[in-house]
C-alpha cells in the first residue's frame, strides 16, 4: 500500500457517486444559475433576508454559501497549513538521514513516504493561489447533486476561467527551476556591479525585475522578484541602527 492509498479510495467513491448522479440526473440543463432579476427580491431591505429568500428560490445558494465562507476561511488557514507541512517535512528529514542505517527496514520506508505525501498535500492546501480552485470540486459536486450532471457541464463550459487558468499557468512555471535560475543568473550579474550587497540586490530586482516581466510576462516577474527579495534581502532582517559613535550616520547590520 502506498501513502496516497486514502486518497485513492476518496477519489474513487467520488468517482462512482458522479456516476451514479450522472446516469440518474438527466434533466435538461435549464436556466443556470438563475439570473439576480428573477428572485424579485429588490423590495426586501436585509441582506440576511435577501439571502433566505433566495436561499428559499433556490437551495443551491445555501450550499454555495457555505462553500464560499470556507473558502475565505481556508484562506485564512493557509499559514497554519505550511506550518503543519514544514513539521512533517522535517520528520521525513530527519527519517531520511537515518534510513541508510535502516535500509533493512520496510516500516521506516512507508513511515518516510506517508510524511512525505502529507508534506506535499498540506503545502497544497497552504498555497493561497489553489484555495478556491480546491473548493470549486465540492462547488461541482453540489451542483451535480441538486441540478444534474448536464447542468454542471453547461455550466462550466459557459463560465470563462481562462484568466484563473493563466495565472496558474503562469505562477506554476514561473516557480519551476529554469525559470528562476535564468531570472536569478540575470540579476545576479547585475547585481554584482554593485559587489553583491543586500542593497545592490534590492535595486537590482526592484528595476530589473519588472523589466524581465516582457520576457516571462508580468505575473512570473513579479513572482520571481518577491521570491528574491524573501531570499536576498528580508531574509538577513536588516536593520538601520543610529549610533553616536559614528557621527549620526547610519550603519546597516544584521541581526
Amino acid at each position: 500500500m502506498f501513502p496516497g492509498n486514502p486518497l485513492l479510495l476518496l477519489g474513487l467513491g467520488l468517482s462512482l457517486c458522479l456516476t451514479t448522479l450522472a446516469a440518474t440526473a438527466g434533466a435538461p440543463p435549464g436556466d443556470f444559475p438563475a439570473a439576480v432579476d428573477s428572485y424579485h427580491d429588490e423590495q426586501i431591505p436585509s441582506i440576511f433576508e435577501k439571502l433566505a429568500h433566495r436561499i428559499q428560490h433556490e437551495p443551491l445558494n445555501l450550499v454555495a454559501t457555505i462553500i464560499f465562507f470556507a473558502a475565505i476561511v481556508h484562506t485564512f488557514l493557509t499559514a497554519q497549513f505550511r506550518k503543519i507541512a514544514r513539521h512533517y517535512q522535517r520528520r521525513y528529514e530527519g527519517i531520511e538521514e537515518l534510513l541508510p542505517a535502516t535500509v533493512s527496514s520496510p516500516d521506516s520506508g512507508r513511515v518516510h513516504d506517508k510524511l512525505i505525501f502529507r508534506a506535499q498535500l498540506f503545502y497544497f492546501m497552504g498555497e493561497v493561489e489553489a484555495v478556491f480552485g480546491i473548493w470549486l470540486v465540492p462547488l461541482f459536486v453540489a451542483i451535480i447533486a441538486f441540478h444534474g450532471w448536464s447542468t454542471m457541464v453547461n455550466y462550466v463550459g459557459q463560465v470563462n476561467v481562462g484568466d484563473a487558468i493563466f495565472v496558474v499557468v503562469i505562477m506554476a512555471m514561473a516557480s519551476s527551476l529554469p525559470i528562476l535560475r535564468f531570472t536569478e543568473t540575470m540579476i545576479a550579474k547585475v547585481s554584482a556591479i554593485g559587489k553583491g550587497t543586500p542593497v545592490s540586490w534590492w535595486w537590482t530586482i526592484l528595476t530589473l525585475g519588472p523589466l524581465l516581466g516582457s520576457f516571462i510576462t508580468g505575473p512570473a516577474a513579479m513572482t520571481i522578484c518577491a521570491l528574491l527579495l524573501r531570499h536576498r534581502f528580508y531574509s538577513l532582517r536588516l536593520l538601520r541602527l543610529w549610533s553616536s559613535r559614528t557621527f549620526g550616520t547610519g550603519t546597516w547590520c544584521t541581526c
